[in-house]
């Protein structure tokens, strides 16, 4: 159906984002905490949101979720990493 067409190309744009979003978070400071921010996939609006956790002083985690904007949102993906720190 077209649905099934349109989630199917929407889960390959979003594959093909997982790494850029988690290296450039990775990049970047990191301070503890819940942040969001608006992404776009296949022209509809989404959000990516992502929680930074410090879990002792030589290690970082990062949770991260995507949703849709719909009025009740929708988990498009979800992953983690961590970070060892010096």
């Amino acid at each position: 159906t077209f649905e099934q067409i349109q989630l199917k190309t929407l889960k390959n744009e979003l594959a093909s984002h997982l790494d850029e979003w988690t290296l450039t978070k990775l990049n970047n400071p990191l301070n503890a905490g819940n942040y969001q921010e608006n992404i776009s996939l296949s022209g509809k609006n989404a959000e990516l949101h992502w929680q930074v956790k410090q879990v002792n002083p030589n290690l970082i985690t990062l949770l991260f979720q995507v949703k849709t904007s719909d009025t009740v949102p929708k988990v498009l993906a979800q992953w983690q990493t961590a970070l060892k720190t010096q």
